[in-house]
């Protein structure tokens, strides 16, 4: 039921061809293969079944044209929608089969060619597609026509290279009967060339086919006599009412093929086109009694403004600001106004006009919104923008369209001038005139050695500072006016390299502060360009280190070069301080006995605010301080004592040491209780000491081999003895173990008797010996 065809540069020589089919959900034989409903845009279909030709246009009689070389394998799918103005809970056939509204599915493709080695200037974009909705009222037999469109041409001469016209707008207008309506196609040239609007033939099966109208209809009365058809040639728009004025104008189904011709500098340069199928149908059959809304009128013109309709004159160089007011003979419902963005102006509700907007909602329902737009035009032509408002009208959306054209006109000569900065002191100025009779001349004058004549000149200032500068255009009418200003050339390059700290020896830190936008970053410092740490020099915040193998601090300086956008460029410098490690030696004894204290004493020389942290491993001493510190153990092993030192939260590495803690031998000893005179009394050492040790006996006067034993002890006299001992071993000395022991002394054999008895006599002998009782 539609399509429209056009072209895009995409390089040298290559074009990007786009073809945008539109549907008749109802079913016709031009339709879309694999196509169900409801629609599903993740679903793309295949491409439909149409024929698509791109043919030179021979420059001579007979020479044949080179065609350009497709690229890729067919057409690139787009998109696939349905684009029925209908309200959200409308119904159509694109959804379901047998709804009240038929429905339009558009689908878009597009597809590159290459036309480097083409020996024709002009090659004609052909597309043609079986068949036609039958639902058409305008045609006879329309099911029979196919639709063909074929006006559009890409001149490969023309330089820089050409991209077509495009619409933005869905050419999908359903009507009610009876009903006013105006609808625009949003057509916009990429290369802002000049578009001219007009209504033509549509075509059947080839470039001199047209379509066959019936009776009463034709390319300009597309909807028949009940309609009257007009198109505004500067804006596009496609008016449309009932003829009668108010009457009920009939159910219609037509075609409409719309023309748009490209001009640059007033000549044309292309022209594409765009088959629609207009659908007039029966609201009130649908329960619909909903008025199409309007867009009124133009008001609260900037004075000096003229205003023609929807035409406003202006001066360029003025600003020019109007409200748009909208109506709708429907009470309670909500509205949506927008824009295209059409020129470089700004668009606003005008209840909120600090805040730019693409669309104005109703700020209730029932209160038609109101737009307000402002512009300062700098250059004489004709402009224009589309306003589209849009209701919420069930189930066809109420919709009007407007094209608000600005004509900016020259009026007295006002000049103004455009600064740019391109480099750090370097700027481009460029006189506008604003008004007045070309052709001008300039003449330019300020601080910093300004001069020039030119339209645009282009100057280096010497460095920071404010420099005044006056703009003189004389036209050619020898009229003349001034204007002046100030250029505050500013180094805008921050560099910060952070402020100076202190780094501990091998700590890693980093320098500098976050990037600023659009600066580039180069650090430098005497340790040269392999410094030591550094990560990226060209990062806003590189890393930093070094081990500092000195005793005391190293302090080095990191200059910072950054470089704005412009090439602005500013220095700053940070100092790390590289704080030296500490030292954490100790004096520590060898070896130790279990209890005895020893001196464990630090080394160095204690700095201001140290921080000392001992470990005597199960020891028992002071931990505060650089000593020295009496430690004991009272545990026999080796035990390690280690140290590190904080200065300034610097840590020095951890020094350990080993002290051998030696056990405290015992004295212990077995020794026979009781001995005569002379036998030996047997000595067994039963103390914990080991070999190398050293036995200090005191035997009581008696005499023996002393050592470990066992060994024998023996006296000559008779009594008590005393044995004492002391073992000393690793120099660690026992208590002294004390036993006694009993000697007998050896009895004497000696008696005395007489010397002379009588037998039988009694003898008196007398025990005389040391044997006592």
């Amino acid at each position: 039921m539609g399509v429209d065809i056009a072209y895009e540069c995409i390089g040298p020589c290559t074009y990007r061809i786009y073809h945008n089919t539109y549907y008749d959900c109802s079913g016709s034989l031009m339709q879309i293969n694999n196509w169900v409903q409801p629609i599903d845009p993740t679903n793309p279909p295949t491409p439909p079944n149409f024929t698509f030709d791109i043919n030179g246009v021979p420059a001579l009689p007979g020479q044949n044209c080179n065609d350009p070389v497709p690229i890729g394998t067919g057409w690139t799918f787009v998109s696939y929608q349905e684009v029925t103005p209908v309200c959200p809970s409308a119904v159509t056939e694109c959804e379901v089969n047998n709804a009240a509204i038929n429905g339009v599915s558009e689908v878009r493709y597009y597809r590159d060619y290459n036309f480097c080695n083409t020996n024709c200037d002009i090659y004609t974009l052909e597309w043609e597609d079986c068949c036609r909705n039958n639902a058409i009222t305008s045609l006879t037999n329309p099911g029979g026509q196919s639709a063909h469109v074929s006006s559009t041409q890409i001149n490969t001469t023309i330089q820089p290279c050409n991209s077509s016209p495009t619409f933005t707008n869905p050419p999908v207008p359903y009507i009610c009967a009876g009903e006013t309506f105006t609808f625009n196609q949003g057509a916009f040239d990429p290369d802002g060339d000049s578009l001219v609007y007009s209504l033509g033939p549509c075509f059947d099966s080839g470039p001199n086919d047209p379509v066959s109208y019936g009776f009463g209809f034709s390319p300009t009365a597309p909807l028949g006599p009940g309609w009257d058809v007009d198109v505004d040639s500067l804006t596009g728009d496609v008016s449309i009412s009932p003829i009668p004025a108010g009457g009920n104008g009939p159910v219609e189904v037509g075609v409409l093929c719309l023309y748009v011709e490209e001009y640059r500098n007033g000549q044309l340069i292309g022209e594409v086109v765009r088959d629609i199928q207009i659908t007039v149908i029966d609201c009130g059959a649908l329960g619909q009694t909903n008025a199409t809304p309007s867009i009124d009128t133009i008001v609260n013109v900037t004075p000096g403004a003229t205003v023609n309709g929807f035409t406003v004159t202006t001066c360029a160089c003025q600003e020019i600001m109007f409200d748009i007011l909208v109506s709708d003979q429907d009470p309670g419902q909500n509205h949506i106004l927008s824009w295209n963005n059409g020129v470089p102006g700004t668009f606003v509700d005008i209840n909120n006009p600090l805040l730019p907007v693409d669309s104005i909602f109703s700020p209730a329902p029932g209160i038609t919104p109101t737009g307000q737009f402002s512009w300062v035009p700098t250059v004489s032509g004709t402009y224009q923008f589309l306003l589209t408002l849009v209701d919420d009208g069930c189930p066809l959306l109420g919709q009007d369209q407007q094209s608000i054209v600005i004509n900016v006109v020259s009026c007295a000569l006002d000049p103004f001038a455009d600064v740019d900065r391109l480099a750090c002191n370097d700027y481009r100025l460029t006189g506008v005139p604003c008004g007045g009779a070309p052709p001008f001349t300039f003449s330019w004058s300020g601080a910093g050695g300004l001069s020039g004549t030119g339209d645009t000149i282009f100057h280096t200032f010497p460095g920071p500072g404010a420099y005044p500068y006056t703009l003189t255009i004389t036209d050619s009418t020898g009229v003349s006016s001034s204007t002046s200003d100030t250029i505050f050339v500013d180094n805008t390059a921050i560099a910060n390299a952070g402020p100076n700290f202190v780094l501990c020896s091998g700590e890693v830190g980093t320098i500098g502060t976050p990037a600023q936008p659009g600066h580039t970053y180069q650090w430098t410092s005497p340790l040269g360009q392999g410094w030591a740490g550094a990560i990226n020099p060209t990062s806003a915040q590189p890393a930093v280190t070094l081990n500092n193998s000195l005793s005391v601090p190293v302090v080095i300086p990191f200059y910072l070069q950054a470089t704005d956008a412009f090439n602005c460029i500013s220095f700053d410098t940070v100092e790390v301080t590289f704080a030296p490690k500490p030292t954490a030696n100790f004096t520590l004894d060898a070896a130790v006995c279990v209890d005895e204290l020893t001196t464990v004493n630090f080394a160095g020389v204690p700095q201001p605010g140290a921080v000392y942290f001992w470990d005597y491993n199960g020891g028992i001493g002071s931990v505060n301080g650089p000593g020295p510190h009496q430690v004991l153990w009272t545990t026999a092993g080796p035990k390690t004592v280690s140290l590190y030192v904080e200065v300034n939260g610097c840590p020095s590495d951890t020094i350990t040491k080993t002290i051998i803690v030696n056990p405290i031998p015992t004295s212990s000893f077995l020794v026979t209780p009781q001995v005569c005179a002379g036998e030996p009394a047997q000595i067994t050492y039963t103390g914990t000491a080991g070999n190398g040790a050293t036995y200090i006996w005191d035997l009581g006067g008696g005499s023996g081999a002393g050592g470990p034993g066992p060994f024998g002890v023996t006296w000559n006299t008779g009594g008590t003895k005393t044995i004492t001992l002391t073992v000393i071993q690793n120099g660690c000395v026992s208590t002294q173990s004390t036993q006694t022991v009993t000697v007998f002394p050896t009895p004497t054999p000696t008696f005395a008797t007489q010397s002379q008895v009588c037998q039988d006599d009694l003898v008196q002998i007398t025990y005389t010996g040391s044997a006592a009782g």
